[in-house]
């Protein structure tokens, strides 16, 4: 009696296996959640994204003229961008005088992250630098799913450490640099960014949920790497208090349409 052996199975390439990883990280990425970017842990400049449904937090670190650090505030919804009140200011009173309110959490600028159209980008948001098209603010709610799932798109070789389970990618990845002209007269104006390919090492770790854990991504063209991390506390509640936000082009409290 004879018997025929099925042919064996082919084992899944590493590549597919990062990708099925990958594939239930995007499938069970949150609608609430938050995580921080810093190009180097040791030294200021880490950026913070909290995200609460359709409203994006950001929060970039710097410092002020005696050197202590703070955090610059930004919040986009669709249509608007919301910078925090500055009740420190020497105009703050009368500020609210004129709104007739007693308090103000947030100045409102039209213009956000669905790309609606508004005049003067610089004028209604002065901490927009570099009159940055908003539209960008958009991509950060999942960026870092993006970043691996564009990382292995484009691998040139995949590998994991088998004692520490992390993952790496060797290729090409997108990175966003500043496109300053020869004849530059108004940084404000002529200081736009530019988005270039680059050789890239990114190394990715995942929690034992399949969430992501860390995400480091090397660029060869600025010789920098990101970190992501995701163990900053997830919002409990939307950034944006309606009752208390005045609007930045008449000083008044802020109105919504249906």
């Amino acid at each position: 009696m004879f018997s025929v052996q099925a042919p064996a199975t082919a084992a899944p390439t590493l590549k597919a296996q990062l990708q099925t990883l990958v594939n239930k990280a995007d499938a069970t990425w949150p609608k609430i959640g938050s995580y921080s970017i810093d190009r180097n842990p040791d030294e200021m400049g880490s950026i913070e994204i909290h995200f609460y449904n359709d409203q994006l937090k950001h929060m970039y670190q710097m410092l002020d003229r005696d050197r202590t650090p703070f955090w610059e505030i930004q919040v986009f919804e669709p249509l608007y961008t919301y910078t925090p009140f500055p009740y420190k200011g020497i105009d703050a009173q009368r500020f609210l005088d004129r709104a007739g309110m007693n308090r103000i959490d947030w100045v409102r600028y039209a213009g956000g992250y669905s790309g609606n159209s508004f005049s003067d980008p610089l004028v209604r948001n002065p901490n927009n630098l570099y009159g940055k098209d908003v539209k960008v603010y958009q991509k950060l709610f999942n960026w870092p799913v993006s970043k691996v799932k564009d990382a292995v798109t484009k691998s040139k070789s995949i590998s994991q450490n088998k004692k520490s389970k992390r993952w790496t990618i060797t290729g090409t990845c997108l990175v966003q640099v500043l496109n300053i002209p020869e004849n530059l007269t108004n940084p404000n104006r002529d200081i736009t960014t530019k988005t270039v390919t680059s050789k890239c090492i990114t190394s990715v770790d995942f929690n034992t949920n399949g969430t992501f854990k860390l995400i480091q991504q090397y660029s060869e063209l600025d010789g920098e790497t990101h970190y992501f991390e995701f163990n900053t506390p997830k919002p409990t509640a939307p950034f944006v208090d309606r009752t208390y936000v005045v609007d930045g082009e008449t000083g008044m409290l802020a109105e919504y349409g249906e």
